[in-house]
């Protein structure tokens, strides 16, 4: 029987089952309780303890067939990886990725546009999206979301409802323009909220927002996103053009993933490969 470590819980972010070969997140001095399966008579092995150790939760019993691990990281951003063992022989191995925390701050435009529409989104629901999206990269990614400031009436003169494409550059030089007037920090996003979006709109394609990328810089830093029906989806809207302002591509391979292109489902996995896109890459380190 394969021997494999995952989840305790049904909450399954932050780790991907790769057979006996799994992988997991953790951020800087955080733990999560896992459980190894078909792990008898075995024991754990960290390849570098201070960057992420391994134990068996008190109480456990050796002759288990489901055992509580518990994965503790420590204060290095780095990699490491958890063996099992059955003597010298290794029967599993769980790699580890650790993150130290970060804080993104967002500012928040609500827009009129050149035909005069407001959104009824409002810095209370700010407040709250913020909330929702710290908590999906919560065991993720180790970001935290805040908002910044809240601006209200922005006027824009531009009609976002207006279907058909559109000449991106001179949309985002406008919407910069106004950004730089209202909060010129470098180090901030900025989320322009709009009654309808309908710029790029086909037939098979409902646009609900759009990051604009600097082609100076490569930064996306700029978010269009459109009023809809319901606030899960619009928190799942918002998530996602976060996540490529922040640099991660589209993740098609999965269809519960939160960058899947479609994400129809309101998919909110952010599988490894998208997580090193936002945050970079770790390397592995033993002593």
């Amino acid at each position: 029987m394969l021997t494999t470590i995952r989840p305790a819980n049904d909450w399954e972010g932050g780790f991907e089952e790769q057979g006996w070969q799994s992988w997991m997140f953790l951020g800087t001095e955080d733990q999560r309780r896992m459980v190894l399966f078909n792990g008898q008579g075995m024991h754990l092995h960290s390849l570098a303890p201070d960057i992420a150790s391994a134990r068996f939760a008190p109480g456990d019993q050796q002759h288990w067939s489901e055992r509580q691990v518990i994965i503790e990281a420590g204060l290095i951003t780095a990699g490491t990886v958890i063996e099992v063992r059955q003597g010298s022989r290794v029967k599993g191995r769980l790699h580890v990725g650790v993150y130290r925390p970060r804080q993104v701050k967002v500012n928040f435009y609500l827009v009129k546009d050149k035909p005069g529409q407001l959104p009824r989104f409002n810095g209370a629901m700010a407040q709250y999206f913020m909330k929702k999206i710290t908590h999906l990269h919560r065991y993720q990614t180790n970001l935290s979301f805040s908002t910044h400031l809240v601006f209200d009436d922005v006027p824009i003169d531009f009609d976002f409802s207006k279907p058909g494409p559109t000449n991106d550059q001179k949309l985002y030089e406008m919407l910069k323009a106004k950004q730089r007037e209202l909060d010129p920090s470098p180090h901030h996003y900025h989320v322009f909220w709009v009654k309808d979006l309908s710029i790029d709109d086909t037939v098979t394609s409902d646009t609900q927002g759009e990051t604009f990328v600097d082609p100076d810089t490569n930064r996306g830093d700029v978010i269009v996103l459109e009023d809809t029906v319901y606030w899960s989806g619009e928190i799942v809207n918002l998530a996602h053009e976060l996540c490529h302002a922040l640099g991660a591509n589209h993740d098609d391979a999965h269809d519960d993933a939160l960058m899947n292109s479609a994400n129809n489902n309101g998919g909110r996995k952010i599988y490894k490969n998208t997580l090193e896109q936002m945050r970079g890459t770790v390397h592995e380190l033993t002593y």
